[in-house]
């Protein structure tokens, strides 16, 4: 094709000569004419006017089927006339579309005025754009739609910024699927501790994670539970009264009771377990109280092995500054080293000794340290040895 604008013309004659023997074209004189315009991958500036002009003047004719045709024809090159997509696109939502997910020349202006647009629709398309950007996504993202976010996770050119991900984290905490793809991406969690009361299960088990190995290695004072706070814990948990263990622990935090009752209500029970790292209790008794909580918590094995576990191998320290993060008051821990106290070595007896409580029948996984028993033979008698001493007398 050596002039596009003189094939152009000619297809505009045959468009008026047929037009005025009562017949029309329009639909194929479309098709051919983008199919001609395509072919050039740097056309001239008449040749894109011309072809502008015609289109359209025709366009309105245009069937369906080629209004998607010019629409995916015309998404794939570089010089299209915005006229024209703008045409097409307010003509039929579906090439609208395809225009928003697919043309390569549409600015990331264009692209901002879709994610921050009313036409869901379109936000839907730009999400599943290929090699979008970490501003867009994260305009998207602040729409708060569930099939706009959907259409984001499984965009694996996507780029997210990290404030989007964390507005993500907090708008699709109940979708799992979505929460496993995006932390599937990274290494390290995707949300900060700042919102891990809004953050989806499995952004709560990576944070807590992260904040462990970040303090790998640091000397942190262990916390032992007071034995009279634990049974207090351990009893109000076991009676239903949750006003009555708020406020034990809010007194032994140092915190307002209304501002720690959401977290011992949280529907995971992963603020409950930190909060009972804080203060020290032993994994046994978590699980008590875990088995006594919401039946979300207590109805499920998984769910209590997993929060028994945050208790077990997650340090006061760190479920302190997770805490702290996502609350913003300070966490009031009371240190009790018991080697310092009694000895390195009197250690097991110390703790069996702590959590040893005048009156509690209760079973224990960790029992008090065992009797000691003697190896001798026991001392004998007086009226024994008296006996003994007449039969060797007598020569027995």
């Amino acid at each position: 094709m050596h002039d596009l604008t003189r094939q152009i013309s000619t297809l505009e004659n045959a468009i008026t000569t047929k037009a005025d023997a009562g017949m029309t074209a329009r639909p194929t004189v479309l098709r051919a004419l983008t199919d001609l315009y395509c072919l050039r991958p740097e056309p001239s500036p008449d040749e894109v006017a011309r072809y502008q002009e015609l289109m359209l003047r025709i366009l309105g004719d245009a069937d369906k089927s080629t209004r998607m045709y010019v629409a995916s024809k015309l998404a794939r090159h570089p010089a299209a006339p915005k006229p024209v997509l703008a045409a097409i696109s307010q003509a039929d939502p579906a090439c609208a579309e395809l225009i928003v997910e697919h043309a390569v020349n549409f600015s990331a202006e264009e692209q901002m005025a879709v994610a921050r647009g009313k036409d869901r629709a379109l936000a839907t398309a730009l999400a599943r754009r290929r090699g979008i950007g970490g501003p867009i996504t994260e305009a998207l993202i602040a729409r708060a739609d569930a099939s706009t976010n959907r259409a984001l996770a499984f965009n694996q050119s996507a780029t997210f910024t990290r404030a989007g991900v964390e507005r993500l984290a907090v708008t699709a905490r109940g979708d799992s699927a979505l929460s496993a793809n995006f932390s599937a991406r990274s290494v390290e969690p995707l949300v900060s501790p700042t919102y891990f009361l809004r953050a989806s299960t499995l952004e709560r088990a990576r944070i807590i994670a992260a904040a462990r190995r970040t303090q790998m290695g640091r000397d942190l004072t262990p916390v032992r539970s007071a034995p009279a706070l634990v049974q207090n814990l351990r009893e109000t948990a076991q009676d239903k009264k949750w006003q009555d263990f708020t406020a034990a622990l809010a007194e032994k935090i140092g915190w307002d009771e209304k501002v720690l009752a959401p977290l011992v209500n949280d529907a995971s029970g992963e603020p409950l377990a930190l909060l009972l790292c804080c203060v020290g209790a032993y994994p046994e008794d978590a699980v008590r109280i875990f088995l006594c909580c919401r039946d979300e918590i207590s109805h499920s094995y998984v769910r209590v092995r997993t929060l028994s576990d945050i208790v077990r191998d997650t340090p006061a320290q760190v479920a302190a500054e997770i805490l702290q993060a996502c609350v913003g008051r300070e966490v009031q821990l009371a240190f009790r080293r018991a080697s310092a106290e009694r000895g390195a070595q009197d250690l097991p007896r110390v703790v069996a000794a702590d959590r040893a409580l005048p009156g509690d029948r209760m079973d224990r996984s960790w029992p008090a340290e065992p009797p000691r028993v003697s190896r001798l033979a026991p001392a004998a008698s007086r009226g024994d040895r008296r006996e003994r001493t007449l039969l060797i007398m007598k020569g027995a």
